[in-house]
């Protein structure tokens, strides 16, 4: 059987004019007790998020057979073993410890209400092809929600957002930008010219949206394959956190690991933040 994904919709309250918007907003972690989990948690807690709430979700493999076909599970709070506690300087309203007896893939892929999906890397070091393979690996290319890969947990000052004119990077720009403490970063937007896209409106879009959140930032053009030139500037401007999107890969398509984003994101050294949305047609992604 075949796992389906859900493209992520941007409400239009994420594009974002007011920094008082960052307020009853969701991040969600997904917690299997890893060492990748604790770095993840702690990146979270050496952040502000003011208004938002934390839910950490334990996905627990449910017995096979199932004791019934029909059967829907729900999350339920727990006492976790490993419990994730509420960090006053974090400033998070709440922490809630979930568990569900669901594939942990399925269970975060499922969080389409979150705007802020939080994993660790998992294997994406190690694995070459993917046949229903990590987590990580399954949400990326095709995340339901806006999602950061965290690698390193040490507190975001430098970042590099990449545009190519497409909705989907502009998702990724709102999505950082509505970050609350996105202002106390700086930030290059890159955009990328490989010949079949429009950077300069890229650039500029990424511009007025991370100008109207109060986020400071300069850009910069470069032109060639996108894999190489954002990972090239990754390593020029020592980005701690590197902003994209991602069109999405759904059925086989989504076994493969051809896109920009999931390229990126498997060789980047920092973390990683993706987004996207469900209203530009399918094309095909540009050579990585």
């Amino acid at each position: 059987m075949e796992l389906q994904g859900h493209r992520c919709s941007v409400p239009k309250e994420w594009l974002v004019t007011d920094s008082t918007l960052t307020t009853d907003r969701l991040l969600v972690l997904g917690d299997d007790g890893s060492a990748d989990a604790d770095v993840a948690w702690l990146w979270v807690c050496n952040h502000t998020w003011p208004g938002w709430r934390a839910e950490v979700i334990t996905a627990v493999d449910p017995p096979f057979p199932p004791a019934s076909w029909e059967h829907h599970p729900e999350l339920v709070e727990w006492v976790s073993p490993h419990p994730r506690m509420l960090v006053a300087q974090s400033e998070l309203r709440e922490v809630r410890s979930l568990t569900v007896q669901q594939d942990r893939r399925i269970a975060l892929d499922a969080r389409t209400d979150a705007d802020l999906v939080v994993v660790g890397p998992g294997r994406l070091e190690h694995a070459r092809t993917v046949v229903l393979g990590s987590t990580t690996d399954w949400l990326l290319h095709y995340p339901s929600a806006p999602l950061a890969v965290v690698r390193s947990a040490t507190p975001t000052r430098r970042v590099l957002v990449c545009v190519d004119g497409s909705t989907h990077a502009q998702a990724a720009v709102e999505t950082f930008a509505g970050l609350p403490w996105a202002a106390g970063t700086e930030v290059v937007v890159l955009g990328i010219d490989d010949g079949r896209s429009a950077p300069d409106r890229g650039i500029h879009a990424a511009l007025v949206a991370l100008q109207a959140a109060g986020v400071p930032a300069t850009s910069t053009l470069a032109k060639g394959k996108p894999t190489q030139q954002i990972l090239r500037h990754v390593e020029s401007h020592d980005a701690q956190l590197v902003v994209l999107g991602t069109r999405g890969l759904t059925g086989w398509k989504r076994l493969r690991l051809g896109s920009t984003a999931s390229h990126v994101v498997r060789a980047a050294p920092c973390n990683c933040l993706v987004a996207c949305v469900d209203d530009e047609p399918q094309i095909s992604e540009p050579s990585a």
